[in-house]
């Protein structure tokens, strides 16, 4: 559990509200797109999104590590593949981008609920949120920053870099971590388990 939540961590920075605001803005200054062309754009990534939870969603078992794996490496590749100088390829990349953060943000959310004691839900809840609030609520502040300092392409390549840390976490804890440990539900036991 703490191994998903500390990998995803990374994912929830490059993945923030204020990564969307930049990207359809990059879309519209960088690249002159019409705003019926950027409108278009969004509405297939979020066709994407919703696509990435539903797939998740429907699936009988849970697989966090190929999951978080598949994100991790397609979330990454996307950001600094959106630097290159085309935009077919940005807007496939921006697709890509948000159907695989759907699907970690859908994963990550349906371990502490489907295999945590229903009684330690909300606590766990509330202290994951917690420690992926924070890095979502820095993304936008440090993107006009590195924007202004090096320029619109810079925050790609920056989210790139901050993104590709969940790649780092994954080969660190890859040898401790199995999907038996998520795929199985736990059974409530006397005491706090969170305590342990």
């Amino acid at each position: 559990m703490l191994y998903v939540q500390l990998t995803s961590l990374p994912l929830h920075f490059a993945g923030g509200v204020g990564v969307l605001a930049f990207l359809v803005w990059y879309l519209r200054d960088h690249w002159g797109m019409p705003a019926t062309g950027v409108s278009t754009a969004q509405a297939v990534a979020n066709v994407g999104a919703l696509a990435g939870s539903v797939y998740i969603a429907a699936r009988a078992r849970t697989r966090p590590r190929a999951v978080l794996a598949g994100s991790a490496v397609v979330m990454t590749g996307a950001l600094f593949a959106m630097a290159l100088p085309s935009t077919g390829i940005f807007v496939a990349c921006m697709v890509a981008f948000f159907t695989m953060r759907s699907a970690m943000t859908t994963v990550t959310g349906m371990i502490i609920i489907k295999y945590l004691p229903a009684e330690v839900v909300g606590r766990a809840e509330g202290l994951f949120n917690l420690m992926s609030g924070a890095p979502i609520l820095l993304a936008p502040l440090l993107i006009p920053l590195v924007q202004r300092s090096w320029g619109s392409t810079a925050v790609l390549m920056f989210l790139g870099v901050a993104a590709a840390i969940s790649l780092i976490c994954l080969i660190r804890f890859w040898p401790h971590w199995s999907d038996a440990d998520t795929n199985e539900p736990t059974s409530p036991v006397n005491g706090d388990p969170l305590a342990k």
